[in-house]
């Protein structure tokens, strides 16, 4: 295989290989150690956290270009371009807040008929082992 075909492989799939090789250090202590599921579960709490945080700055940022949308609409009036643009603006803010709030009403709907909640994560652990049924536990 040439050089040049490895490079292209990497190049267009850097992010991939970049976050597979980020959940596989990630884990590497819990497998070279034997260790329980805690380490994964406080990754995965802190993952979680990490992505209400950017759904919170998306929904900023979309409410941000409606409002920057409308501002460009009544400010520019007299510009009938300009006054297009901030119609695309206000549209595509709307758009965008819909699907957001949509599948985050999606996901509360999933949550709700599974019965989990956000801060719950029951991963089985190595100590889990012995107390499974049909042990006589």
């Amino acid at each position: 295989m040439k050089i040049s075909t490895i490079s292209a492989f990497i190049t267009r799939y850097a992010i991939a290989i970049g976050l597979s090789a980020a959940f596989l250090l990630a884990c590497l202590p819990m497998v070279a150690f034997a260790q329980d599921a805690g380490y994964f579960r406080s990754l995965v709490t802190q993952s979680g956290t990490l992505v209400d945080l950017l759904i919170a700055l998306v929904v900023a940022i979309a409410l941000v270009l409606f409002i920057w949308g409308l501002a460009v609409f009544i400010f520019r009036a007299d510009d009938e371009t300009e006054r297009a643009k901030g119609r695309q603006l206000m549209i595509w803010g709307i758009i965008s807040l819909f699907v957001i709030v949509s599948i985050w009403g999606i996901v509360v709907i999933l949550r709700n008929l599974f019965g989990t909640t956000a801060q719950t994560f029951n991963a089985p652990g190595v100590s889990d082992v012995g107390t499974r049924a049909g042990n006589g536990d």
